[in-house]
């Protein structure tokens, strides 16, 4: 007749260690692989050519409003 294995391993404390570091592991998941400072960093790396092209095509005066509409909403 077999002994049957309990679901959480060996009752030794190896086995207590192993169940803590894969426990640790799973709460420092997360959903997606990637932070958000790496999406900032992709999308300034990206945006950050065009800027001069949008400084040309639209007008300072224009540019000024916009960020007053932004910043004080009036």
């Amino acid at each position: 007749m077999e002994k049957e294995e309990s679901p959480l391993g060996s009752p030794d404390i190896s086995s207590l260690a192993d169940l803590g570091a894969s426990f640790e592991a799973i709460k420092k998941m997360r959903i997606v692989p990637f932070s958000l400072s790496a999406v900032i960093g992709l999308g300034s790396t990206i945006f950050a050519p065009l800027l001069p092209l949008f400084f040309i095509t639209i007008p300072l005066e224009q540019i000024f409003d916009l960020a007053k509409k932004i910043l004080f909403g009036s």
